[in-house]
Formats: C-alpha cells, sequence, structure tokens
C-alpha cells in the first residue's frame, strides 16, 4: 500500500484479476479478510484460515462464463465491489492497514446438466409409479 492520505474519501471499489483459464462456468463470491492479515503473513497459520476467509463479510458475488475465454489468459476481468468493500476499504485507509480480500470460486452446472438431473427424476418418478401400479394390481388379484 502507497503513501495514501487519511482524509481521502472512496467511492467505489474495484477488483482487478487477470483471467486465467475459465474452462467451465464459475461463481466467484469475494470475502473481507482485512482482519485476518496477520495471520495470513504467518506460514504456520495459513493452513487453518481457509474456512474464515470465505464466511467474512462479502464483497458480492459474481458470475464467470466459460464464454469468457480468451487466447490470452492475461486477459483483465474488472469486478466492481459492494458497499460493504468500500467501507472496509474506507476504514482501512484510515487505519493505514493493508486491504484483503480472499475469493471462493464454485463451478455452476451448465444448463444440459440440469436438463439431465431433472430427465433422470422424472425417470426414477415413472418407474416408482409403475411399480406402485404392479403391486396394486397383484394385491387385487392375489
Amino acid at each position: 500500500m502507497g503513501a495514501v492520505s487519511a482524509s481521502l474519501i472512496v467511492t467505489s471499489a474495484q477488483l482487478v484479476v487477470y483471467q486465467g483459464t475459465i474452462t467451465n462456468n464459475l461463481k466467484l463470491q469475494l470475502f473481507a479478510a482485512s482482519d485476518l492479515y496477520s495471520e495470513l503473513t504467518n506460514p504456520m497459520q495459513q493452513g487453518s484460515q481457509y474456512s474464515a476467509l470465505i464466511s467474512g463479510t462479502s464483497y458480492g458475488m459474481f458470475s464467470l462464463a466459460k464464454t469468457l475465454v480468451t487466447s490470452n489468459p492475461m486477459t483483465q476481468l474488472v469486478f466492481t465491489l459492494n458497499a460493504a468493500a468500500v467501507t472496509d476499504v474506507q476504514k482501512q485507509i484510515v487505519a493505514r492497514q493493508e486491504f484483503v480480500i480472499a475469493g471462493d470460486v464454485t463451478s455452476v452446472p451448465e444448463p444440459s446438466t440440469w436438463i439431465m438431473m431433472l430427465a433422470g427424476f422424472a425417470g426414477l418418478g415413472l418407474l416408482a409409479r409403475r411399480r406402485a401400479a404392479r403391486r396394486r394390481a397383484e394385491a387385487m388379484t392375489g
């Protein structure tokens, strides 16, 4: 963090990262991690901090489509952070401390996957209905 005036007023915040390779539709959720900064700089404690990193104040959730993939993985993605992030950035500037963001990425099933799951559940329902009908018929004749 460079020298910043403590009287600076923050009105918006953006996170800029390199795209890398996006092979699936993803959901990115960003969280506050400034309070954990001192613990994260200690290599002995890093492993135990993961769950804390993804349970802080949410700075926003973003969908990343695999269609974003370009031939250049160094393409930048820009995420506009929410009001909670703006407030925390301001607080960290006044305190002259580091501002730290943690992120969690999860894969989002493609529409075809949802269709296949629904078709599977419908097939199971149909099978259960036929078995129940067969049992009723056997009970009436038996």
